[in-house]
């Protein structure tokens, strides 16, 4: 629970304010940016065993994940994404890097990159010559309240 409830609220209120303001202005492209992780790890699954025998499950012997790390622009459907074996704040600086050249910055027009609040997403982690092509802004943290219940 955040410590100030109602100055949480205002704070979450705000933010899709600023956020509507920037969807309707001509001048902004607006992407939303997110990174998931994806496992290819075979599951054990049922099987017909000789009674008695012990079934194996094959394994390769290393993990298979890969992630992917974007950013969408709604309106236009404009995709930036990355193929990445982890993510962080370098690899996150690769995907600014390459978003930068992808979506050239032009005179009169902005660049908007709304994000959530991954620790490498900061401006203070990553390049400023790149992050200064973007006008970043982070999501304010959903709260979700829990009860005895389950979630409600």
């Amino acid at each position: 629970m955040p410590p100030d409830l109602e100055a949480w609220e205002d704070e979450r209120e705000a933010f899709a304010y600023q956020l509507l303001d920037y969807l309707e202005d001509p001048t902004c492209k607006v992407f939303f940016g997110d990174e998931a992780g994806f496992e290819g790890d075979p599951r054990p699954r049922q099987k017909w065993v000789k009674r008695g025998s012990r079934p194996t499950q094959p394994y390769q012997g290393s993990h298979i994940r890969q992630n992917v790390i974007g950013a969408v622009n709604a309106k236009s459907g404009q995709l930036v994404s990355l193929i990445v074996p982890h993510c962080d704040t370098a690899v996150f600086q690769i995907f600014l890097d390459t978003m930068a050249a992808e979506v050239p910055k032009r005179s009169g027009k902005r660049v908007l990159l709304v994000l959530d609040n991954a620790s490498w997403h900061k401006p203070k982690v990553c390049n400023g010559t790149t992050l200064s092509q973007f006008i970043s802004l982070h999501i304010v943290p959903i709260l979700i309240r829990l009860s005895a219940f389950g979630s409600i």
